[in-house]
């Protein structure tokens, strides 16, 4: 999955808990996005916590907040020590998990 906003992510995190109790006329675009992101992908979907804090994965990668991935680079690139694209590159896909679209060909 791509990185999401920080509303969608709550929004997944209390769906798989199976604590999201809101009625659909109250939702707002990001929460019905994540309702139907959470229907999709149901069943790879986990939570672990980790320091008190609920990190959602999808197949055993972590899913990323829009806002945060900046920062979650900028601390990769400082622990690479400037190796180079490739490296950052190779290291990102393998930490945190972002699906990317299929292309076609005509």
């Amino acid at each position: 999955m791509r990185p999401v906003s920080n509303d969608t992510y709550n929004a997944i995190v209390q769906m798989v808990k199976g604590k999201y109790k809101k009625a659909v006329r109250d939702q707002t675009r990001a929460e019905k996005n994540a309702a139907v992101l959470f229907w999709r992908y149901r069943d790879k979907l986990s939570i672990k916590v980790r320091n008190g804090k609920s990190i959602l994965f999808h197949d055993k990668k972590r899913l990323v907040i829009q806002e945060c991935m900046s920062d979650m680079i900028r601390k990769k690139q400082l622990k690479l020590k400037g190796s180079g694209a490739r490296s950052l590159a190779y290291e990102m896909k393998h930490i945190w998990y972002q699906r990317t679209e299929s292309k076609d060909s005509s």
